[in-house]
């Protein structure tokens, strides 16, 4: 008999890892940075890219902490490693990490503990680093 041929129609990653999807995932270090990462998610609405079959959207992941959250402990522990394995997810073809730039979960301080690198899968923006938050979603 001859050998099964097996095919997966997935998204395999640099890491090796395999995604289903491929999404761009905007991700959010505070809250205080999340209406301008659905500002950003919303500026690529999901039907303008219906006749690409290799891309499913733009997401905004955003949440309800990181200001006013103490530098040490479990709260700022477990928020970084949620948005590590979301920036790591591989469902996720790229990633931009929103900040304030006030916070304690810093972008710079998020990247070191959790390993990531900025790159061509990985960006950064600092709202109050280009001038606000009208430059950040432009």
């Amino acid at each position: 008999t001859s050998p099964i041929s097996r095919s997966f129609q997935g998204y395999r990653r640099a890491s090796g890892r395999v995604g289903t999807r491929n999404f761009v995932g905007v991700l959010t270090t505070v809250n205080c940075s999340a209406s301008v990462a659905r500002k950003i998610a919303e500026r690529f609405p999901d039907h303008a890219y219906s006749d690409d079959p290799h891309f499913d959207g733009v997401v905004a992941l955003t949440h309800s902490g990181g200001c006013g959250t103490p530098h040490e402990g479990e709260g700022v522990a477990m928020l970084e490693r949620t948005l590590g394995g979301f920036a790591r997810h591989p469902n996720f073809g790229g990633v931009l990490l929103v900040g304030l730039g006030c916070e304690v979960n810093q972008i710079e301080r998020l990247l070191a503990r959790q390993g990531l690198e900025r790159g061509t899968r990985l960006r950064t923006l600092g709202i109050q680093d280009i001038g606000g938050a009208k430059n950040a979603i432009e």
